[in-house]
């Protein structure tokens, strides 16, 4: 098993790179992913894929990827949460 804070540190480090779909692509396929926010992304993301599914295509109207801001990392067991802005 993959450790949690190993993916998330991936994830981040990919996001800040500005390389979002590889991060996203290294997911757990059948997580549970939620984005906070009342932005057209927020809401509940039921696996990898819906996540790709449904974020993908808002991402590719973005002349540049988006710039983000990682404040915290917090991670337990098997969940993860990470405080962000763009």
């Amino acid at each position: 098993m993959t450790d949690t804070r190993i993916v998330v540190k991936r994830f981040v480090d990919h996001f800040l790179a500005g390389r979002i779909v590889e991060g996203l692509s290294i997911l757990n396929e059948d997580g549970v992913y939620t984005i906070i926010g009342t932005t057209p992304a927020s809401g509940v993301y039921r696996g990898r894929q819906d996540l790709l599914d449904r974020l993908l295509p808002s991402l590719q109207t973005f002349a540049a990827p988006p710039v983000f801001t990682v404040s915290e990392i917090i991670v337990e067991k098997d969940r993860a949460v990470v405080l962000a802005s763009s």
